[in-house]
């Protein structure tokens, strides 16, 4: 039996031995950063595989490869999950109920237990919250806002986009055997 070793372990095993991560110039021989993230030490070709081809199974609509509208819908799933966690965060810092999050509930969500969150992580949620920046919180901010998921990440990252560039054969769809 003859066993094809995949493009993404390939990837993955040079740009480990290689220093910064630079097998050669051309980009085809360097992992992109967007699954170099699964990278981490210990974990066996075979794992990070598995990890890496994650966004690609849950985005491939039908199993039948994935395509732009494949890739439009993860997207929007993403976001989606973001105002979710937007919503989320809102209700539980809504203490009086009112359906606004007052400057008072903000001091007061600030001083979370200790090690609850890094000094300051609530001041930056509240300020990407607070669309009109009158320092106050209302539902429909906070489900309009980018959720964390989509603030603090780069275009792709977590989502089906960077496997469109394994469409080796040009035909707009990427297929199980091309992403691996």
């Amino acid at each position: 039996m003859i066993v094809r070793p995949s493009r993404l372990a390939a990837l993955a095993v040079l740009t480990t031995l290689a220093p910064g991560g630079a097998v050669a110039r051309d980009s085809g021989s360097r992992l992109p950063p967007e699954f170099a993230r699964y990278l981490r030490p210990g974990l066996y070709v075979e794992q990070f595989v598995a990890e890496a081809l994650r966004p690609f199974r849950v985005a491939d609509i039908g199993n039948d490869g994935l395509d732009a509208a494949d890739v439009a819908l993860a997207r929007r799933r993403l976001d989606a999950l973001g105002r979710a966690q937007n919503a989320a965060f809102f209700v539980g810092a809504d203490l009086d109920g009112d359906g606004v999050l007052s400057p008072e509930e903000r001091e007061l969500a600030r001083q979370a237990p200790p090690g609850a969150r890094a000094p300051g992580a609530k001041d930056e949620r509240f300020d990407r919250l607070d669309g009109d920046g009158d320092g106050r919180v209302t539902l429909q901010e906070a489900v309009s806002a980018p959720g964390p998921s989509s603030a603090f990440r780069g275009p792709g990252e977590g989502s089906a986009e960077p496997f469109m560039a394994f469409d080796s054969d040009g035909d707009g769809r990427v297929t199980a055997a091309e992403a691996e």
